[in-house]
């Protein structure tokens, strides 16, 4: 099933609807919520969240992530395959400024690698912009304590 410009944007917004009961960082579409983003998957690879497992529950953050990415800085969803380059055409796929790259892979990346492939870092690389760390914004300890994907896992 082919994705559409507008599955994503529902997608992005269900993520965000469905992570307000679970957390309350800020996750708006603003290019600051980056952080709370990354910050949340750190979250996942402190408490050793299974990525095949949660492959589902990581596509949302990779949605979430392309959806701030085309609403802020002129990304697009790759919906076709005429448009993607030689065999690159999956879901999840996006371009801006003639680069394609895969949100998903930089999801899952961040979980298993770990603050070495921030999600932040990779969108200023990307952008060329800097993006402004949030006024209130949790350090990865103090969020930590909590151990949210625990408890919404029921591990």
């Amino acid at each position: 099933m082919d994705l559409t410009d507008e599955d994503y944007e529902t997608v992005g917004k269900m993520f965000v609807e469905d992570m307000s009961g679970y957390t309350d960082r800020k996750l708006d579409f603003s290019p600051e919520s980056i952080w709370h983003l990354d910050a949340l998957l750190q979250q996942c690879r402190n408490e050793r969240i299974n990525t095949k497992k949660r492959a589902n529950f990581l596509m949302g953050f990779a949605i979430y992530l392309g959806e701030v990415i085309r609403i802020n800085f002129e990304g697009r969803w790759i919906t076709d395959e005429e448009d993607a380059p030689n065999d690159l055409f999956g879901p999840c796929l996006m371009e801006r400024n003639g680069t394609f790259f895969s949100p998903i892979s930089r999801v899952f990346k961040r979980v298993q690698i770990g603050p070495e492939e921030s999600i932040v870092d990779y969108v200023q690389a990307l952008t060329g912009q800097s993006i402004a760390q949030p006024q209130v914004f949790e350090t990865i300890s103090e969020q930590r304590r909590r151990g949210f994907f625990s408890r919404l896992f029921g591990k």
